[in-house]
């Protein structure tokens, strides 16, 4: 068994307590917009009779978010398992590729991992994707506090919203129409945000043909489907549309820029802001220290030693070593 001295616990409790000062700061603005939806999503519960503790249940365990206004109706609704599961797989498909994208992040930090992974929401995840830990604060705690803050302010808003659509003295008749309203405000931010929209007029156009053929009462499973198999069929023309769209528009777009070396921890830099990047393009780093090119494995995969050059005081450039082959020296060593 571990033995903790009382000096090495007022340091943990120290690392813990800076950690969620500067946590903090960083999740308002999801307190801001949790706060609204929240209420919401507990009058909307409210509304349809269920109990004034389901909303508080379903944040903790589900937090799923929009996923969790879908289940709140499906609740009341004949017993369907298969359809339940399919439909909040299309809902929270995201989640596995923000989950691959937060591998290297999340690793390495025990059960604090484990619960990262479960409660990374939307918000949560482009926050600490981007977010740094100030200096000296510690980073799995860091990241830890923002995800449980935000969970909180999810799970107290909308158990405050239950409370209040209790109480409330008119009726909530018509309130869940606040589902369609959200799901609305969401697709029309996404039709703003892009240049092209194939994808959304495959979103709408295949649950207007189900609806059509099937009938409103068992359409949904049909359209899901239809919608997975046309973005599947179409993914090529709809990405190189995009690609076309973006270079039209002479938009940035996001990029992390890697090394050649045999292993993810080679990452020069992440969320690069630049425009249309080809081969042969030149990329300054500014400010890097003594951490240059000549400091690394120059021989490692006989890739070539790039040119040197420094800037001097007065703003001349001068070249201290030329662009070098390296399979030269491999050569000369067996010869």
């Amino acid at each position: 068994m571990e033995h903790v001295t009382e000096q090495q616990l007022t340091r943990r409790q120290s690392t813990v307590w800076r950690a969620l000062r500067a946590a903090a700061p960083q999740t308002i603005p999801v307190l801001a917009g949790y706060f609204v939806l929240g209420m919401g999503y507990g009058i909307y519960v409210q509304s349809l009779g269920l109990p004034v503790w389901m909303p508080m249940l379903m944040g903790t365990v589900v937090y799923g978010g929009s996923l969790e206004f879908v289940l709140a109706s499906l609740l009341l609704s004949a017993f369907s398992p298969f359809s339940a599961f399919l439909m909040a797989l299309m809902i929270q498909a995201r989640h596995l590729f923000y989950g691959l994208a937060m591998l290297e992040r999340y690793k390495g930090y025990g059960l604090r991992s484990f619960y990262m992974i479960f409660a990374m929401s939307d918000e949560t995840f482009s926050i600490t994707c981007s977010a740094e830990p100030p200096e000296g604060v510690d980073r799995g705690w860091f990241m830890f506090f923002i995800t449980l803050l935000d969970q909180f302010y999810w799970v107290a808003s909308a158990g405050l919203g239950a409370v209040v659509g209790s109480v409330l003295p008119f009726s909530t008749e018509g309130v869940d129409f606040v589902m369609t309203a959200m799901f609305t405000v969401i697709f029309l931010n996404q039709w703003e945000k892009d240049e092209q929209h194939y994808s959304a007029l495959i979103g709408l156009a295949a649950p207007l043909a189900c609806l059509v053929v099937f009938g409103s009462s068992s359409f949904l499973l049909p359209s899901m489907g239809c919608i997975l198999i046309l973005l599947l069929v179409l993914r090529k023309p709809i990405e190189k549309a995009e690609g076309t769209e973006a270079e039209k528009s002479g938009e940035e777009e996001l990029f992390h820029l890697c090394g050649s070396l045999c292993t993810v921890n080679d990452v020069l830099a992440r969320d690069v802001a630049l425009h249309d990047p080809q081969k042969g393009d030149v990329i300054c780093f500014k400010r890097c220290g003594a951490y240059a090119a000549t400091e690394g494995m120059a021989m490692f995969l006989s890739r070539e030693l790039p040119q040197v050059l420094i800037c001097k005081t007065d703003g001349k450039i001068e070249k201290l070593r030329d662009q070098m082959e390296t399979y030269l020296f491999h050569v000369s060593a067996t010869t």
